[in-house]
């Protein structure tokens, strides 16, 4: 016979194995990588740092991973950025900036020729053109793949796309795009635990002073990409939308992942 007590023990124990396992987050270099502005005068960046978005969010994670620690010699990081925009790194152009292509060809060359390291790995996800030997396979970019490369060793740096969107056609017209540093994930600004949390350190200027920006990533559903002249990119289903604190561009209604490359120094 089984009494109330063992009974309230069974119940108990049901209960704690369907438990929710607990959100896995991890802030913890969020304030330690740099956060600088693409458009800072001091860099005397070309153009004034208006096409600077690639290299300067690649220079963040770069500058912590060479250093290992938060370094306030900001012309340091300036030499860096303008080296990974040279024609030898990124090859930045001074219109349209870079996309993966370049950025994974600049940061390959810098973490060879000035961090020393030959042992390490680049992949991509994303829809866009890229290399095909960093190309994982994967055309729409996926959360737990991001957040992987957050780490002592490890950075991610995602290309968004600028897009204005019909509601009434459920289009995404893309307008632009842009790079940003993802140095975090798993928490809200308040310290609250949600799993489609990523924290980003975002080049431009309209960001303000804080440096941490807290990104709440949402799955598109439907929908279609279209370029400028109207002809189609591709369904816009299977993309994450990045809203919360992302700081949207004057110029568009929504900010889409187009792609992620992720650096693994091992």
């Amino acid at each position: 016979m089984t009494s109330k007590l063992s009974v309230s023990f069974i119940f108990l124990g049901v209960f704690i194995c369907h438990a929710a396992p607990p959100v896995v987050s991890d802030v913890s270099l969020a304030d330690q990588i740099p956060d600088l502005v693409q458009t800072d005068p001091k860099g005397k960046f070309a153009r004034g740092g208006k096409s600077f978005c690639g290299p300067v969010a690649a220079s963040n994670s770069l500058v912590w991973l060479k250093t290992g620690k938060k370094s306030d010699d900001f012309n340091f990081q300036y030499s860096v950025v303008n080296k990974l925009a040279s024609a030898e790194y990124m090859k930045v152009d001074p219109v349209d900036g870079i996309g993966a292509k370049g950025l994974i060809r600049g940061v390959s060359r810098y973490v060879e020729k000035d961090i020393g390291d030959s042992d390490f790995v680049l992949k991509y996800q994303g829809w866009r053109s890229t290399p095909k030997e960093h190309f994982t396979g994967v055309r729409d970019p996926q959360i737990k793949w991001i957040q992987g490369f957050v780490g002592m060793r490890k950075t991610a740096w995602i290309n968004l796309g600028w897009y204005s969107y019909d509601a009434e056609k459920d289009e995404y017209v893309r307008v632009g795009g842009h790079w940003v540093t993802v140095v975090g994930y798993g928490v809200d600004e308040k310290g609250k635990p949600n799993e489609r949390m990523i924290v980003i350190h975002d080049p431009s200027p309209r960001t303000g002073a804080d440096p941490n920006d807290y990104v709440l990533l949402s799955d598109i559903k439907t929908g279609t990409l279209l370029r400028k002249n109207g002809s189609r990119y591709r369904s816009a289903s299977g993309l994450l939308k990045m809203g919360g604190g992302m700081h949207i561009k004057s110029s568009a209604d929504v900010a889409l992942i187009d792609g992620v490359v992720g650096l693994d120094l091992k």
